[in-house]
């Protein structure tokens, strides 16, 4: 994954196993890692309409079987996603 960063030029990893990935080395690549659940808060923060609208499209998307929101945050929530729901809770009537 570090080698496909670097050669992208990425500027971050997504990832939950930030052990594998050290602060040091990353930084001499110009590189940060970001575990995805701070990563989407981050983005739900900076641009809601967006990110609330796509999540709406992903959920609407579910037809085998289809998912209500709860489910749907459920599913969020499994993926390690807990304070990502947190925040859609409050967003959870546009879902």
């Amino acid at each position: 994954m570090l080698a496909a960063a670097i050669h992208a030029r990425a500027d971050i990893i997504l990832t939950f196993n930030t052990k594998d990935f050290p602060n040091l080395l990353l930084s001499g690549y110009g590189i940060e890692k970001c575990l995805p659940d701070d990563f989407v808060v981050g983005l739900l923060n900076e641009h809601p309409g967006e990110v609330v609208t796509g999540l709406k499209m992903q959920r609407r998307r579910l037809a085998a079987p289809p998912q209500s929101v709860e489910q749907f945050l459920e599913t969020l929530s499994n993926q390690r996603l807990t304070r990502t729901v947190e925040e859609l809770r409050s967003y959870s009537e546009l879902l």
